[in-house]
């Protein structure tokens, strides 16, 4: 959700879909997602999938080897969550 909170402070008006936002919000999710994968974030892995995938073991082990492909789950999360995408 994006809000102007400087003339909604109650956050009522979500700007995410106004036409004139939408540089901003691509540049936003461009961001989080260079973030994401800089720092490796397990969030985009299921919880339910952890034991198998980290063989038992934590799960930053698995995300930090080259065997999990990172970057292509940290896309697919975003392509998921994207309005304009099609059923993966």
């Amino acid at each position: 959700m994006l809000f102007d909170t400087a003339t909604d402070p109650w956050e009522v008006k979500n700007l995410t879909s106004a036409p004139d936002q939408s540089e901003r919000l691509a540049a936003m999710r461009e961001r989080l997602k260079k973030v994401m994968i800089e720092t490796r974030d397990n969030g985009v892995v299921p919880e339910k999938m952890w034991p198998e995938l980290a063989n038992n073991g934590p799960i930053h082990c698995f995300v930090a080897s080259e065997a999990s492909s990172h970057a292509r789950l940290v896309d697919l999360a975003f392509q998921a969550a994207s309005p304009e995408s099609s059923p993966i």
